[in-house]
């Protein structure tokens, strides 16, 4: 006769909760944010990216005062103000920050612009402001550039030797006639040889391109 012996096994598991006491309290604390003095701005110059720009150690939301696409009048040290709101406010408190800008005068234009256009408006990273106008469904800049920094903040090599602007073999710029004047920048821009032009930091402003071939032609085709 056989006997057949069974085992019965108890798997005990054990489960564990970490509970609070209901009378401890958990303190929040203060995120760390940032936000640099912006370089000065042009007169006109509406506020952007390149002003409205803190950053915090942590996820939340960013309330500008005065907010974006503002202009600001002429002036020195005026407050720009910012407010982060934690994305965890149980977690986190709100934290206000100001910093201050100068808004100063880049210079005029001399040029004459066409009163039945309406124009637009873009900033470069020196905070010089340009018109736009669109055409055919692209826009263009309807002032020349005068930039002195690519798009990344890096500096354009000023040249001012005639000599050394023609055998250069690297990138520059310099202005006509050497000029300093502020206004005569701004009707006529600046020089930028091909180098500079061509380099991949971009010398155009954030968001636009040194036109190409296929630019120009649809500028041609759109205009007649």
């Amino acid at each position: 006769m056989h006997t057949t012996v069974r085992f019965l096994l108890f798997v005990s598991v054990t489960f564990l909760i970490s509970s609070c006491d209901s009378g401890d309290s958990f303190e929040k604390i203060d995120p760390e944010v940032n936000w640099e003095t912006p370089a000065p701005i042009g007169v006109g110059v509406p506020l952007g990216e390149n002003q409205l720009n803190a950053t915090a150690d942590v996820a939340g939301t960013y309330t500008y005062s005065p907010d974006s696409g503002t202009v600001l009048e002429e002036g020195l040290q005026q407050e720009l103000t910012v407010l982060f709101t934690p994305k965890y406010p149980s977690a986190f408190n709100e934290v206000s920050l100001s910093v201050m800008i100068d808004v100063v005068n880049k210079g005029s234009s001399n040029a004459n612009f066409n009163s039945n256009i309406e124009y637009g408006i873009v900033a470069d990273i020196d905070g010089n402001a340009y018109k736009t106008v669109t055409i055919g469904g692209k826009t263009w800049m309807a002032e020349n550039l005068r930039t002195t920094k690519y798009q990344n903040g890096d500096d354009i090599t000023l040249v001012t030797n005639n000599s050394e602007w023609v055998n250069r073999n690297a990138e520059a710029y310099s202005s006509y006639s050497n000029t300093e004047d502020l206004d005569e920048r701004a009707t006529y821009g600046l020089l930028y040889n091909w180098q500079a032009v061509s380099d991949s930091r971009n010398i155009a402003p954030e968001g636009w391109h040194v036109a190409t071939q296929a630019d120009w032609e649809a500028l041609i085709a759109a205009v007649g």
